[in-house]
Order: structure tokens, then C-alpha cells, then sequence
């Protein structure tokens, strides 16, 4: 006895949902569209910060959704790091405390840890390899 669609007996079986191609079809019409498209800085970055990412994502290719992830956190904590620099800048690197001791200012520490993250981010995109030297081994001279 045969059952099941297409006449096979498959035991569990069931037929295909009608439209469950298309809305497979119509998925991969999206995931092109979307790879289609230019991918674009954040708009919440500085202008400074948007530079970076475009100098950034054409001299390397990122064009992929983590490195493009990556690549938003990157100007994310440029912009933090920036910000903080500003702050110093103004302030100094010192504040005097309530017990009239001097600490380092807390700008400093967001600047150390926003250049840390930079360079990690860095690290995941795989751009942070030395040039290459014309031959092995340690520099002459010096």
C-alpha cells in the first residue's frame, strides 16, 4: 500500500507546506538585498568616527554582519575615547577628591579603557599584523 504525497510511503512525512518554497525563496531575495547594499557608518558616530569607519571598511573589505558589528563598536569607542581626551584636555588628568587628595580624573580611566577595546576590536578583525620586513629576522641597525 502506498500513503503519504508523491505517492512514496514515508512514515512521518508530511507534505510540504503550500508556499513554504517561496517563503524560502523570498528569504533569500532578502539576505541578497540586504548583502546588496552599501553598508553605511552609525549615524550616531562623529563625523570623525564615520571617516575611520569608511577609511576602515573599503582598504579591508568588511563587508560581513560581525565585522560590520565590530566595526560600528570600533568608532563607538573612538568616539568615548575622543570624548575623553576632550575632557582631560579641560580638566587635567588630576581632580582633587573630597579629603582634598588629588586622584587621577575619571576621564582618564575611560580613555584607557576605550583605547583597550579599540585595540581588541582590532585584534578580532584581524588588523592588527606588523607590516612585513624584506627579510626575516630583527631589523639592522639601531
Amino acid at each position: 500500500m502506498t500513503g503519504g504525497w508523491g505517492g512514496h510511503r514515508i512514515s512521518g512525512a508530511e507534505p510540504p507546506r503550500p508556499g513554504a518554497q517561496l517563503r524560502a525563496h523570498e528569504m533569500e531575495f532578502f539576505e541578497l538585498k540586504i548583502l546588496r547594499q552599501k553598508p553605511k557608518p552609525p549615524k550616531t558616530a562623529s563625523r570623525a568616527a564615520q571617516r575611520l569607519w569608511r577609511a576602515l571598511q573599503a582598504e579591508y573589505g568588511i563587508d560581513d554582519p560581525a565585522g560590520l558589528d565590530l566595526l560600528d563598536d570600533l568608532v563607538m569607542f573612538y568616539d568615548r575615547r575622543e570624548q575623553a581626551r576632550e575632557i582631560i584636555r579641560a580638566e587635567g588628568i588630576t581632580v582633587i577628591d573630597r579629603f582634598r587628595q588629588k586622584q587621577i580624573h575619571p576621564a582618564v580611566k575611560i580613555e584607557r579603557d576605550s583605547s583597550a577595546a579599540m585595540t581588541r576590536i582590532l585584534r578580532q578583525l584581524n588588523l592588527d599584523i606588523e607590516p612585513t620586513r624584506p627579510t626575516p629576522g630583527r631589523p639592522h641597525g639601531k
